[in-house]
């Protein structure tokens, strides 16, 4: 999995999601900093039989500086997504681009060329105004909390799209109602 799109919560959710991990203390993952990486370092996170469950969980941060200065490790996620199914490893490969500056354009296309060697390349655009609705309900209901459908709008409203702004104020929201029950218009306001 290559997931593209700004440093926010909703990029680290779908990645987790994608690895089948239960959280950031999940036991199967090797975390690892695209920033200070080596090849020979992802080389071993993904050829290490995983003593928790049966295949390792490896999840690649900061990893839009690949594109640009390190095509040798670009080789090798190609081959390594054609030959996935035999390594003992679920790899996820998050970057961090600003979708909408042509100035990301090459990394980006970089990363999309993996997909003709079978990666799924997801692109995480920001949040519409529904879409931030939606994701604040769906956050407060994790978290044993209903946000109304008039309360979610009016965070939005207040607070904007921005999905790690929204996520901190829902989780302010759910902690002021006792993390249980229902929050409306009123408590946002």
């Amino acid at each position: 999995y290559v997931f593209l799109g700004a440093r926010e919560p909703r990029i680290q959710h779908e990645a987790q999601v994608a690895l089948g991990l239960t959280g950031d203390g999940d036991l199967s993952v090797i975390r690892l900093d695209g920033a200070g990486v080596t090849l020979d370092a992802l080389v071993e996170a993904c050829s290490v039989v995983d003593m928790f469950s049966s295949r390792r969980k490896v999840l690649l941060t900061n990893a839009q500086i690949l594109a640009s200065s390190n095509k040798e490790t670009l080789t090798w996620l190609a081959a390594f997504t054609r030959d996935g199914s035999e390594a003992p490893c679920d790899l996820a490969i998050l970057a961090y681009l600003d979708l909408s500056d042509g100035r990301s354009r090459a990394r980006i296309e970089s990363f999309r060329k993996l997909e003709a060697s079978g990666a799924n390349v997801r692109l995480v655009r920001p949040l519409s105004d529904r879409d931030a609705a939606q994701f604040v309900q769906r956050r407060a209901q994790r978290q044993g909390v209903r946000l109304e459908g008039g309360a979610a709008e009016r965070l939005v409203e207040i607070v904007t799209p921005d999905a790690g702004l929204l996520a901190q104020e829902v989780d302010k929201l759910v902690a002021y109602a006792g993390f249980t029950g229902t929050v409306d218009v009123g408590a946002v306001d």
